[in-house]
């Protein structure tokens, strides 16, 4: 009788591309982003999708030498696929955004944006927020715009939250408020946003590093 070595496989093949993917990570960290890009892809290749998504996200920046964005766009399209769509799907929004392969497609860049963003990726929902405030792809719509930087700042997102405190503090597509908008740039400032530290300052509001609101909690 063969011995069954199925399922010992899958545990090495898991617990290795995460060993992989864990030190990809630390070299992308260090800014040792082309040895970065092999750790991922041999991740990628032993199963891990973090991996996968590592090294597409490598040839998309171009860390190996130069883009390979085609290739970049297969694997996030697999990616979303299996139903890893959190960070795929931002990336996705880009191409149909940008128009990387072909004719922009603005309706799709918000579908994907949007199906990242209720997956949890902030960087998606900011990307609507400015898609719809500054109205370069759609009709500008300040309503939607308040309201995609606000899920964005909601799931850890200062820039967004920034953005939020700018439309509550001039009443843009949400009622004005400056106490809250005060309170909405302390919380980014908090975090070390920039934009929001200067926005204190253009207020005359002193600023210690001591912000508690929520940006989704009650005025």
């Amino acid at each position: 009788m063969s011995p069954d070595t199925g399922s010992g496989r899958d545990v090495f093949d898991e617990a290795y591309a995460g060993k992989i993917c864990d030190s990809a990570v630390e070299l992308e960290e260090a800014g040792r982003f082309r040895e970065a890009s092999k750790k991922y892809l041999i991740a990628g290749l032993a199963g891990d999708p973090e991996g996968a998504y590592g090294y597409a996200k490598s040839l998309y920046m171009g860390w190996t030498g130069e883009q390979d964005l085609r290739t970049a766009y297969e694997i996030f399209l697999m990616l979303r696929a299996r139903g890893y769509r959190k960070s795929s799907c931002f990336f996705l929004g880009l191409y149909e955004e940008q128009g990387l392969l072909g004719k922009a497609d603005p309706q799709k860049a918000i579908s994907y944006y949007t199906e990242g963003g209720l997956d949890g990726d902030y960087r998606s929902y900011r990307q609507l927020g400015r898609i719809y405030a500054e109205g370069r792809l759609v009709e500008e719509n300040p309503e939607k715009a308040y309201y995609n930087f606000m899920m964005a700042g909601a799931i850890g997102d200062p820039i967004s939250v920034t953005n939020m405190a700018l439309y509550v503090e001039e009443g843009y597509g949400v009622e004005q408020n400056l106490e809250w908008a005060v309170k909405l740039y302390k919380l980014a400032a908090g975090a070390g946003e920039q934009n929001a530290v200067e926005a204190l300052e253009r207020l005359g509001v002193e600023w210690e590093d001591d912000a508690t609101a929520s940006p989704d909690a009650e005025k």
